[in-house]
């Protein structure tokens, strides 16, 4: 919003004389509209999430808006940034950035409360900072900030072990059930059957991107495809079939 004044205000309290873009000085035009910084979307092919770390919330809209400025049907404030979100099914799961991560087992399309708030601990692993995290029809995925990377089956329940423990980069998780990918500063992927049975992530090329450009890149794969979000150019790139894209093709 834009504050006006007539005449050179004489303290940093003055009240404007007229304000564009809200009805008062004193309203959030951002949240008035349903504008989020920096949103962080999933879908579950037909209603969309976002979260927004700045913003501290979670937007709903029970079918995916097909015009700007959609209002979503609801809300949700976190007393922290949420960090990333996951969507598989009919489950939600949204992580703060370093204590909490809240479970919806079934997706909040009429403002449901979370199913359990995990604090604290994930299974046997302490929460001390999230990166990111993924899940797929079998496992769940949770990235430390320090790069350490577990994987349990389903979401754990307490004093759980995961099955598999690694350390890699840090990044962005996603994955399709076949395929784990991290983006970061560099790309990395590897077959979960491979990562399950003891293999690291591997650093990949996509397209010919270099590790500079991947510091603004993020990856989502669906349906044997790749989406490429190019955060420097303002672009998305996509490819049918993923193993064309990380040959590089």
């Amino acid at each position: 919003k834009i504050l006006g004044f007539n005449r050179v205000p004489s303290s940093a309290q003055a009240a404007p004389d007229f304000v564009i873009g809200a009805e008062s000085s004193s309203d959030d035009s951002l949240a008035a509209h349903f504008l989020q910084t920096n949103p962080e979307p999933d879908t579950d092919g037909r209603g969309l999430f976002s979260i927004s770390s700045f913003d501290q919330t979670l937007y709903v809209w029970k079918k995916r808006p097909d015009q700007s400025a959609a209002a979503p049907d609801h809300v949700y404030h976190f007393g922290e940034q949420p960090k990333d979100l996951a969507v598989q099914g009919d489950r939600l799961v949204v992580a703060g950035l370093m204590h909490n991560i809240y479970v919806w087992d079934g997706l909040p399309f009429e403002g449901e409360g979370p199913s359990r708030a995990i604090h604290g601990r994930l299974g046997s692993i302490p929460l001390k900072g999230i990166e990111s995290i993924a899940m797929d029809e079998t496992y769940f995925y949770l990235l430390s900030r320090e790069g350490v990377l577990n994987v349990w089956e389903g979401i754990p329940v307490d004093g759980q072990l995961p099955l598999v423990q690694v350390r890699t980069e840090t990044g962005k998780l996603s994955t399709d059930g076949q395929t784990l990918i991290i983006a970061g500063k560099e790309i990395w992927s590897v077959p979960v059957s491979d990562l399950l049975a003891g293999s690291s992530l591997r650093r990949s090329s996509i397209w010919g991107l270099t590790g500079q450009n991947h510091s603004v890149v993020t990856v989502e794969l669906a349906d044997g495809g790749l989406f490429l979000a190019d955060r420097n150019q303002n672009r998305v790139l996509y490819w049918k079939r993923m193993v064309e894209a990380l040959g590089g093709g």
